[in-house]
Protein backbone atom coordinates (compact mmCIF):
# COMPACT_ATOMS: atom_id res chain seq x y z
CA UNK A 1 0.00 0.00 0.00
CA UNK A 2 1.49 3.24 -1.04
CA UNK A 3 2.11 6.53 1.94
CA UNK A 4 -0.79 8.27 0.28
CA UNK A 5 -3.25 5.35 0.48
CA UNK A 6 -1.98 4.58 4.15
CA UNK A 7 -2.87 8.14 4.95
CA UNK A 8 -6.48 7.83 3.35
CA UNK A 9 -6.91 4.95 5.67
CA UNK A 10 -6.02 6.73 8.91
CA UNK A 11 -8.15 9.53 7.41
CA UNK A 12 -11.12 7.41 7.86
CA UNK A 13 -10.24 5.68 10.90
CA UNK A 14 -9.73 9.22 12.69
CA UNK A 15 -13.43 9.55 12.43
CA UNK A 16 -15.03 7.73 15.00
CA UNK A 17 -12.81 9.18 17.29
CA UNK A 18 -13.61 13.09 16.23
CA UNK A 19 -16.99 11.39 16.80
CA UNK A 20 -15.99 10.54 20.59
CA UNK A 21 -14.12 13.76 21.03
CA UNK A 22 -17.26 15.72 19.95
CA UNK A 23 -19.39 13.99 22.36
CA UNK A 24 -17.33 14.50 25.02
CA UNK A 25 -17.03 18.34 24.40
CA UNK A 26 -20.69 17.99 24.40
CA UNK A 27 -20.70 16.97 27.65
CA UNK A 28 -17.89 19.07 28.96
CA UNK A 29 -20.58 21.95 27.92
CA UNK A 30 -23.35 20.79 30.03
CA UNK A 31 -21.57 20.70 32.61
CA UNK A 32 -20.02 24.47 32.21
CA UNK A 33 -23.24 25.41 31.75
CA UNK A 34 -25.13 23.86 34.81
CA UNK A 35 -22.10 25.28 36.54
CA UNK A 36 -23.00 29.29 35.02
CA UNK A 37 -26.28 28.07 36.56
CA UNK A 38 -25.04 28.01 39.64
CA UNK A 39 -23.12 30.58 40.31
CA UNK A 40 -25.27 32.49 39.15
CA UNK A 41 -28.27 30.97 41.26
CA UNK A 42 -25.95 31.92 44.24
CA UNK A 43 -24.66 35.20 42.97
CA UNK A 44 -28.50 36.50 43.21
CA UNK A 45 -28.92 34.51 46.99
CA UNK A 46 -26.05 36.44 48.27
CA UNK A 47 -27.29 40.05 47.13
CA UNK A 48 -30.43 39.09 48.46
CA UNK A 49 -28.90 38.48 51.34
CA UNK A 50 -26.77 41.23 51.28
CA UNK A 51 -29.12 43.89 50.81
CA UNK A 52 -31.31 42.78 53.76
CA UNK A 53 -28.51 42.82 56.40
CA UNK A 54 -27.57 46.31 54.80
CA UNK A 55 -31.20 46.99 55.61
CA UNK A 56 -31.14 46.04 59.00
CA UNK A 57 -27.69 48.00 59.47
CA UNK A 58 -28.80 51.50 57.66
CA UNK A 59 -32.31 51.10 60.45
CA UNK A 60 -30.00 50.63 63.22
CA UNK A 61 -27.51 53.04 62.35
CA UNK A 62 -30.33 55.28 61.99
CA UNK A 63 -31.89 54.29 65.11
CA UNK A 64 -28.58 55.23 66.49
CA UNK A 65 -28.17 58.78 65.54
CA UNK A 66 -32.15 59.20 66.73
CA UNK A 67 -30.26 57.88 70.23
CA UNK A 68 -27.59 60.39 69.79
CA UNK A 69 -30.40 63.35 69.49
CA UNK A 70 -32.00 61.60 72.49
CA UNK A 71 -28.41 62.37 74.55
CA UNK A 72 -28.38 65.42 73.36
CA UNK A 73 -31.82 66.44 74.63
CA UNK A 74 -30.93 65.01 77.78
CA UNK A 75 -27.44 66.50 78.06
CA UNK A 76 -29.86 69.55 77.43
CA UNK A 77 -32.03 68.67 80.32
CA UNK A 78 -29.19 67.85 82.72
CA UNK A 79 -27.08 71.40 82.07
CA UNK A 80 -30.89 72.96 82.77
CA UNK A 81 -31.05 71.12 86.32
CA UNK A 82 -27.46 72.15 86.91
CA UNK A 83 -27.81 75.59 86.66
CA UNK A 84 -31.43 74.92 88.71
CA UNK A 85 -29.40 73.76 91.40
CA UNK A 86 -26.81 76.64 91.24
CA UNK A 87 -29.44 78.62 91.78
CA UNK A 88 -31.17 77.05 94.60
CA UNK A 89 -27.98 76.63 96.40
CA UNK A 90 -26.85 80.56 95.94
CA UNK A 91 -30.63 81.69 96.97
CA UNK A 92 -29.95 78.99 100.16
CA UNK A 93 -26.80 80.73 100.89
CA UNK A 94 -28.33 84.06 100.27
CA UNK A 95 -31.26 83.03 102.62
CA UNK A 96 -29.20 81.89 105.32
CA UNK A 97 -26.89 85.23 105.37
CA UNK A 98 -30.26 86.81 105.29
CA UNK A 99 -31.66 84.79 108.43
CA UNK A 100 -28.39 85.46 110.02
CA UNK A 101 -28.69 89.18 109.82
CA UNK A 102 -32.08 89.17 111.59
CA UNK A 103 -31.01 86.69 114.27
CA UNK A 104 -28.12 89.14 115.39
CA UNK A 105 -30.27 91.20 117.77
CA UNK A 106 -32.31 88.27 119.00
CA UNK A 107 -28.86 86.09 119.45
CA UNK A 108 -27.19 89.37 121.58
CA UNK A 109 -30.44 89.83 124.07
CA UNK A 110 -30.24 86.03 124.71
CA UNK A 111 -26.34 86.30 125.26
CA UNK A 112 -27.17 89.78 127.64
CA UNK A 113 -30.09 87.39 129.17
CA UNK A 114 -27.98 83.75 129.88
CA UNK A 115 -25.09 86.76 131.85
CA UNK A 116 -27.77 87.98 133.85
CA UNK A 117 -29.32 84.45 134.37
CA UNK A 118 -25.82 83.39 135.76
CA UNK A 119 -25.51 86.24 137.91
CA UNK A 120 -25.81 85.16 141.85
CA UNK A 121 -29.55 86.53 143.13
CA UNK A 122 -27.70 88.46 146.17
CA UNK A 123 -26.12 90.45 143.91
CA UNK A 124 -29.43 91.18 142.25
CA UNK A 125 -30.73 92.23 145.81
CA UNK A 126 -27.96 94.09 146.92
CA UNK A 127 -27.67 96.07 143.80
CA UNK A 128 -31.52 97.22 143.00
CA UNK A 129 -30.33 98.83 139.57
CA UNK A 130 -29.75 95.68 138.15
CA UNK A 131 -32.62 94.26 139.12
CA UNK A 132 -34.44 97.03 136.84
CA UNK A 133 -32.40 96.05 134.30
CA UNK A 134 -33.47 92.66 134.16
CA UNK A 135 -36.75 93.04 134.35
CA UNK A 136 -36.99 95.64 131.96
CA UNK A 137 -34.28 92.89 129.81
CA UNK A 138 -37.03 90.55 130.11
CA UNK A 139 -40.14 93.09 129.18
CA UNK A 140 -38.23 93.93 125.92
CA UNK A 141 -37.11 90.32 125.47
CA UNK A 142 -41.02 89.46 125.50
CA UNK A 143 -41.70 92.04 122.58
CA UNK A 144 -39.44 91.48 120.74
CA UNK A 145 -39.93 87.79 120.12
CA UNK A 146 -43.01 87.81 118.13
CA UNK A 147 -41.35 90.18 116.12
CA UNK A 148 -38.43 88.12 115.65
CA UNK A 149 -40.25 84.71 115.15
CA UNK A 150 -42.52 86.65 112.31
CA UNK A 151 -39.51 87.80 110.61
CA UNK A 152 -37.30 84.39 110.40
CA UNK A 153 -40.61 82.50 109.71
CA UNK A 154 -40.64 83.31 106.61
CA UNK A 155 -36.95 82.96 106.23
CA UNK A 156 -37.31 79.13 107.58
CA UNK A 157 -39.94 78.46 105.04
CA UNK A 158 -37.53 79.72 102.08
CA UNK A 159 -34.67 77.78 103.87
CA UNK A 160 -36.77 74.54 104.02
CA UNK A 161 -37.98 75.32 99.88
CA UNK A 162 -34.53 76.01 98.65
CA UNK A 163 -33.68 72.59 100.46
CA UNK A 164 -36.28 70.96 98.99
CA UNK A 165 -35.29 72.60 95.41
CA UNK A 166 -31.36 71.42 95.66
CA UNK A 167 -32.15 68.21 96.69
CA UNK A 168 -34.47 67.94 93.55
CA UNK A 169 -32.12 69.71 91.45
CA UNK A 170 -29.14 67.10 92.87
CA UNK A 171 -31.60 64.02 91.95
CA UNK A 172 -32.45 65.34 88.83
CA UNK A 173 -28.93 65.86 88.19
CA UNK A 174 -27.76 62.23 88.77
CA UNK A 175 -31.13 60.63 86.76
CA UNK A 176 -29.87 62.78 83.72
CA UNK A 177 -26.72 61.73 83.94
CA UNK A 178 -27.46 58.06 84.45
CA UNK A 179 -29.82 58.54 81.69
CA UNK A 180 -26.95 60.08 79.37
CA UNK A 181 -24.52 57.07 80.16
CA UNK A 182 -27.44 54.47 79.63
CA UNK A 183 -28.46 56.31 75.82
CA UNK A 184 -24.54 56.08 75.24
CA UNK A 185 -24.10 53.02 75.91
CA UNK A 186 -27.24 51.93 73.82
CA UNK A 187 -25.87 54.34 71.09
CA UNK A 188 -22.55 52.19 71.12
CA UNK A 189 -24.25 48.95 70.74
CA UNK A 190 -26.51 50.02 67.31
CA UNK A 191 -23.56 51.65 66.17
CA UNK A 192 -21.66 48.83 66.75
CA UNK A 193 -24.68 46.51 65.53
CA UNK A 194 -24.66 48.88 62.31
CA UNK A 195 -21.20 48.53 61.84
CA UNK A 196 -21.23 44.78 61.81
CA UNK A 197 -24.08 44.08 59.78
CA UNK A 198 -22.29 46.51 57.04
CA UNK A 199 -19.38 44.30 57.46
CA UNK A 200 -21.46 41.25 56.64
CA UNK A 201 -23.20 42.76 54.27
CA UNK A 202 -19.96 43.97 52.65
CA UNK A 203 -18.81 40.18 52.79
CA UNK A 204 -21.81 38.60 51.33
CA UNK A 205 -22.00 41.01 48.28
CA UNK A 206 -18.18 40.12 48.09
CA UNK A 207 -19.16 36.69 47.47
CA UNK A 208 -22.31 37.67 45.39
CA UNK A 209 -19.24 39.34 43.46
CA UNK A 210 -16.87 36.70 43.43
CA UNK A 211 -19.92 34.29 42.16
CA UNK A 212 -21.16 36.65 39.56
CA UNK A 213 -17.49 36.53 38.04
CA UNK A 214 -17.50 32.62 38.30
CA UNK A 215 -20.68 32.76 36.40
CA UNK A 216 -18.95 35.16 33.64
CA UNK A 217 -16.15 32.74 33.64
CA UNK A 218 -18.40 30.00 32.89
CA UNK A 219 -19.96 31.44 30.70
CA UNK A 220 -17.06 32.62 29.00
CA UNK A 221 -15.85 29.09 28.85
CA UNK A 222 -19.04 27.79 27.72
CA UNK A 223 -18.70 29.81 24.33
CA UNK A 224 -15.60 29.02 24.00
CA UNK A 225 -16.64 25.29 24.06
CA UNK A 226 -19.51 25.70 22.75
CA UNK A 227 -17.17 27.29 19.63
CA UNK A 228 -15.19 24.21 20.07
CA UNK A 229 -18.28 22.19 19.52
CA UNK A 230 -19.19 23.89 16.32
CA UNK A 231 -15.40 23.71 15.37
CA UNK A 232 -15.28 20.10 15.89
CA UNK A 233 -19.16 19.56 14.11
CA UNK A 234 -17.04 21.62 11.24
CA UNK A 235 -13.89 18.91 11.13
CA UNK A 236 -16.28 16.35 11.29
CA UNK A 237 -18.23 17.74 8.13
CA UNK A 238 -14.64 17.94 6.50
CA UNK A 239 -13.57 14.45 7.31
CA UNK A 240 -16.95 13.51 5.83
CA UNK A 241 -15.89 15.18 2.39
CA UNK A 242 -12.74 13.87 2.55
CA UNK A 243 -13.72 10.49 3.12
CA UNK A 244 -15.82 10.45 -0.01
CA UNK A 245 -12.96 11.65 -2.46
CA UNK A 246 -11.98 8.73 -4.27
CA UNK A 247 -8.90 6.94 -3.29
CA UNK A 248 -5.88 7.00 -4.91
CA UNK A 249 -4.95 4.23 -7.54
CA UNK A 250 -1.71 3.64 -9.78
CA UNK A 251 -1.78 5.15 -12.92
CA UNK A 252 -2.74 2.46 -15.43
CA UNK A 253 -3.80 4.58 -18.86
CA UNK A 254 -2.75 7.79 -20.29
CA UNK A 255 -5.35 10.08 -20.20
CA UNK A 256 -7.10 11.13 -23.24
CA UNK A 257 -5.68 14.12 -25.46
CA UNK A 258 -8.97 17.59 -25.35
CA UNK A 259 -8.62 19.41 -28.28
CA UNK A 260 -10.64 22.67 -25.74
CA UNK A 261 -7.79 25.30 -24.56
CA UNK A 262 -10.36 25.37 -21.75
CA UNK A 263 -10.13 21.96 -21.01
CA UNK A 264 -6.63 22.12 -20.79
CA UNK A 265 -5.16 21.74 -17.05
CA UNK A 266 -2.38 24.79 -16.14
CA UNK A 267 -0.30 24.69 -12.74
CA UNK A 268 -1.64 26.57 -10.21
CA UNK A 269 1.39 28.79 -9.34
CA UNK A 270 4.88 29.01 -11.06
CA UNK A 271 7.60 27.59 -9.37
CA UNK A 272 10.67 25.24 -9.34
CA UNK A 273 9.27 21.61 -9.46
CA UNK A 274 10.36 19.72 -6.86
CA UNK A 275 8.65 16.11 -7.52
CA UNK A 276 7.29 15.55 -10.52
CA UNK A 277 4.02 13.28 -11.40
CA UNK A 278 5.11 9.36 -10.78
CA UNK A 279 8.72 10.29 -9.55
CA UNK A 280 9.19 7.69 -6.77
CA UNK A 281 8.95 9.16 -3.23
CA UNK A 282 11.55 7.99 -0.13
CA UNK A 283 8.83 5.13 0.62
CA UNK A 284 8.93 4.20 -2.41
CA UNK A 285 5.68 4.84 -3.75
CA UNK A 286 5.27 6.61 -6.71
CA UNK A 287 4.14 10.79 -6.59
CA UNK A 288 0.27 11.09 -7.50
CA UNK A 289 0.70 14.78 -8.62
CA UNK A 290 3.34 17.89 -8.55
CA UNK A 291 4.76 19.53 -5.48
CA UNK A 292 6.20 22.83 -6.27
CA UNK A 293 8.29 25.55 -4.75
CA UNK A 294 6.54 28.96 -5.66
CA UNK A 295 7.50 32.38 -4.33
CA UNK A 296 6.49 33.13 -1.04
CA UNK A 297 2.91 34.37 -0.83
CA UNK A 298 2.53 34.09 -4.59
CA UNK A 299 -1.32 33.84 -5.60
CA UNK A 300 -2.46 29.87 -6.49
CA UNK A 301 -4.70 29.83 -9.48
CA UNK A 302 -7.53 27.30 -10.52
CA UNK A 303 -6.52 24.83 -13.20
CA UNK A 304 -9.10 23.96 -14.45
CA UNK A 305 -12.68 25.82 -14.73
CA UNK A 306 -14.87 23.73 -11.64
CA UNK A 307 -16.97 24.22 -8.24
CA UNK A 308 -15.51 24.22 -5.42
CA UNK A 309 -16.21 21.11 -3.08
CA UNK A 310 -14.00 21.74 -0.18
CA UNK A 311 -11.86 24.85 0.98
CA UNK A 312 -10.44 25.10 4.59
CA UNK A 313 -6.95 23.81 6.81
CA UNK A 314 -6.68 20.36 7.07
CA UNK A 315 -4.45 18.46 9.40
CA UNK A 316 -0.96 18.01 8.10
CA UNK A 317 -1.43 19.64 4.98
CA UNK A 318 -1.98 23.39 5.66
CA UNK A 319 -4.96 24.88 3.84
CA UNK A 320 -6.71 22.43 0.84
CA UNK A 321 -8.85 23.31 -1.68
CA UNK A 322 -11.07 20.64 -3.76
CA UNK A 323 -12.38 21.11 -7.31
CA UNK A 324 -14.85 19.44 -9.10
CA UNK A 325 -14.38 19.66 -12.36
CA UNK A 326 -16.63 18.66 -15.69
CA UNK A 327 -15.72 15.19 -16.96
CA UNK A 328 -15.39 13.73 -13.49
CA UNK A 329 -12.21 15.10 -13.34
CA UNK A 330 -11.49 16.37 -9.53
CA UNK A 331 -8.02 18.17 -8.13
CA UNK A 332 -6.14 18.87 -5.50
CA UNK A 333 -4.24 21.90 -4.70
CA UNK A 334 -2.74 22.01 -1.13
CA UNK A 335 -0.12 23.74 1.34
CA UNK A 336 -2.07 27.34 0.76
CA UNK A 337 -1.34 30.16 3.23
CA UNK A 338 -5.63 30.73 3.34
CA UNK A 339 -7.85 30.12 0.78
CA UNK A 340 -10.15 32.82 -0.85
CA UNK A 341 -12.75 31.23 -2.55
CA UNK A 342 -15.84 29.22 -0.33
CA UNK A 343 -17.30 26.00 -0.93
CA UNK A 344 -20.28 25.98 -3.78
CA UNK A 345 -18.75 28.57 -5.58
CA UNK A 346 -18.03 28.27 -9.26
CA UNK A 347 -14.14 29.35 -10.28
CA UNK A 348 -13.03 29.83 -13.82
CA UNK A 349 -9.92 28.31 -14.78
CA UNK A 350 -7.17 31.03 -14.00
CA UNK A 351 -9.38 32.39 -10.75
CA UNK A 352 -7.17 32.89 -7.51
CA UNK A 353 -8.15 30.07 -4.99
CA UNK A 354 -5.63 31.54 -2.43
CA UNK A 355 -1.76 32.36 -1.38
CA UNK A 356 0.98 30.52 -1.05
CA UNK A 357 2.72 30.59 2.31
CA UNK A 358 5.30 33.31 3.07
CA UNK A 359 7.81 30.85 4.85
CA UNK A 360 8.87 27.95 2.95
CA UNK A 361 6.07 27.59 0.53
CA UNK A 362 5.50 24.19 -0.62
CA UNK A 363 2.22 23.67 -3.05
CA UNK A 364 0.87 20.29 -3.69
CA UNK A 365 -1.11 19.57 -7.20
CA UNK A 366 -2.92 16.51 -7.83
CA UNK A 367 -5.45 16.10 -10.26
CA UNK A 368 -7.70 12.67 -10.89
CA UNK A 369 -10.33 11.06 -13.24
CA UNK A 370 -12.70 9.25 -11.14
CA UNK A 371 -10.45 6.94 -8.65
CA UNK A 372 -7.85 7.07 -10.96
CA UNK A 373 -4.64 9.51 -10.65
CA UNK A 374 -3.90 11.17 -14.04
CA UNK A 375 -1.08 13.38 -15.02
CA UNK A 376 -1.68 16.87 -13.78
CA UNK A 377 -0.83 18.46 -17.11
CA UNK A 378 -2.46 16.14 -19.80
CA UNK A 379 -5.30 17.05 -21.38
Amino acid sequence: MTMRKRAFVLLLATLPAAAGAATTTEERLREVEAARAEAERQAAQFADQSRYIQDRALKAEARANALTAEIAEAESRLEAAQIRAATANNRLTVLRDDLAIKRAPLTRMLAALQRLARRPMLLLVMRPSSIRDFVRMRTMVAGLQPQIARATEDLRGDLNRSRRLAAAADKARADGERASRDLAERREELLAMGEEGMREAQSLADAANRAQREATLARGEARMIGDLVVSEREGRRTLAALAELPSPTLLTASTPQKTSAQSLPRLPVPGTVLAGFGERDAAGGRQKGITLAPAPGAPVVAPLAGKVAFAGPFRGYGTIVILRHAGGRTSLIAGLDRASVEIGREVRRGETLGNAPTADPRILYELRQGRRAIHPLRP
